[in-house]
């Protein structure tokens, strides 16, 4: 049975409210509010458009036994979230509203989101226009000054792991839980020590991934549309559609070579994708089928390359053995932060040449 064929079968079955921990059949969601986690640059923004016009109403209706969807992003401060504003949202809304939340996402391959990273940082508007002017993320790799510029672009985390280990350190545009008693600079030193713990950051990041509501795949978009209707069935347009993917660019491909040396900056986010896009294949597979098969875990990634705020280290792979400190790091005031990163600095250069 096609696509369209099976999901249109499986509405006339979708009657009630799933409770399924089953990771490979999808939750039926008949009433909640609907927290969509935006990790940029995944299409995000046109499929929260997509939920803001066709799913969500702005009231629930009164009586619980009638369906419906809220959007729980508008009691969000900001656009951009981690994990920790997820739990704090969720509980939010259970002691004020006494209603549940669903928690959505949309994955996209690491790399091609770095290259789409890249080119948005360099748009005409962009904060880093001038510095990129002419460049392609290929240059990027002749530079470790400019890397260390646009960390944002390759860092591990980005496009996945720090957003559902709830460990983002972006304080100036991604909302994290922080403690209103502490001092700034020492929580955001502490955080980037824990995001340096990958065993227990990919552990976290596991265990929210399989407890997400919904997962999109953006290389699937139309797919993920589709399992997402018929996931939330209760919607106020039944064949409501996304209209066009908004921020969309047209840009140069990067090499095979610059490709593989992505993949190695971040071994957490690609895991995390593919153990992303093998529950989203399952799901699909029991739409179209019927049949249950388990979401198979990649293999454990490998960690080559590790960095902070101010250094980057690889002990191998397509970036080969180098350890760098960004120059930049001699003109902090933070003495404090100085010290801890020359800390960094000078274990890994120790590893490494151990090696």
């Amino acid at each position: 049975m096609k696509w369209p064929e099976a999901v249109s079968a499986a509405f006339e079955e979708a009657e009630k409210e799933t409770e399924s921990t089953d990771l490979s059949i999808p939750k039926i969601i008949k009433r909640a509010y609907i927290c969509f986690l935006h990790i940029p640059k995944t299409g995000g923004t046109t499929f929260e458009s997509f939920i803001t016009k066709n799913i969500t109403n702005e009231m629930l209706p009164v009586p619980k036994t009638e369906g419906g969807y809220k959007n729980a992003n508008i009691l969000s401060r900001q656009k951009h979230f981690d994990w920790t504003q997820v739990e704090l949202l969720r509980k939010s809304i259970f002691e004020k509203k006494k209603e549940q939340m669903a928690v959505v996402s949309l994955f996209r391959d690491p790399v091609a989101r770095a290259a789409s990273h890249f080119n948005f940082i360099k748009g005409p508007l962009a904060w880093a226009a001038e510095l990129l002017k002419d460049k392609t993320i290929d240059d990027m790799f002749d530079d470790f000054s400019l890397m260390m510029e646009i960390r944002g672009v390759w860092q591990d985390g980005m496009a996945a792991a720090h957003y559902l280990a709830g460990t983002h350190i972006g304080s100036s545009w991604v909302l994290h839980d922080w403690d209103k008693e502490k001092d700034m600079k020492s929580q955001i030193r502490d955080l980037e020590e824990q995001t340096l713990d990958v065993e227990t950051i990919l552990e976290k990041a596991t265990k929210n991934l399989e407890a997400l509501d919904f997962i999109g795949i953006t290389e699937n978009f139309e797919e993920s549309v589709n399992m997402f209707n018929y996931q939330f069935p209760n919607t106020h347009k039944k064949k409501g559609r996304p209209e066009h993917h908004e921020n969309e660019r047209q840009y140069e491909e990067a090499t095979d070579e610059t490709k593989d040396k992505l993949r190695s900056l971040m071994p957490l986010d690609v895991w995390l994708y593919e153990y992303a896009r093998n529950i989203f294949n399952a799901r699909l597979h029991y739409l179209l089928t019927n049949e249950k098969q388990t979401p198979v875990k990649p293999p454990p990634p490998e960690v080559l390359c590790k960095s902070t705020r101010f250094v980057l280290a690889c002990s191998g792979g397509p970036l080969e053995k180098f350890v760098y400190k960004w120059p930049r790091l001699d003109k902090i005031e933070d003495e404090e932060e100085r010290l801890k990163q020359e800390e960094y600095f000078k274990n890994w250069k120790n590893e490494i040449e151990a090696l």
